[in-house]
């Protein structure tokens, strides 16, 4: 934010949530959809633990993250929609539907991270991809 401030830079990718966070129409008066990124959220246990549970909470506690997980990645468009708005009552334009050879030149361009990431992460990264593929429709 200081550097906004000042002048020492004139832009910023995050996402709408984090503009409308950190009040960036202060500083800002467009926002850009770019769709560069997908929210994750993780829930964590020690598998010590976890498998020191009986079946039944075993099964209850995957059960529930699941049920999260879906939740979650339908609330994403609930707060997509209420975090324009509110940047849009702040006096910033909200521009969606950017061009598609636009949004094609930057998947192109992070395909190269992309494949790094999946030579290291090797079956394991694959799967995640599909999974992300068929959630958003997009890889």
């Amino acid at each position: 934010m200081p550097q906004l401030g000042t002048g020492g830079i004139s832009a910023v990718l995050t996402s709408a949530e984090g503009g409308r966070g950190a009040n960036f129409w202060d500083h800002l008066n467009h926002f850009t959809e770019l769709n560069y990124a997908a929210p994750l959220n993780m829930t964590h246990i020690n598998l010590d633990v976890f498998n020191g549970l009986s079946a039944d909470l075993q099964k209850a506690v995957l059960e529930a993250a699941k049920a999260t997980g879906e939740n979650n990645w339908k609330a994403v468009i609930t707060l997509r929609q209420r975090n324009y708005k509110i940047l849009g009552e702040n006096g910033v334009t909200v521009v969606q539907g950017v061009p598609k050879t636009y949004l094609k030149a930057l998947s192109d361009a992070g395909q190269e991270a992309l494949n790094q990431w999946l030579a290291k992460t090797g079956a394991k990264g694959q799967k995640i991809m599909a999974e992300y593929k068929k959630r958003t429709g997009k890889m």
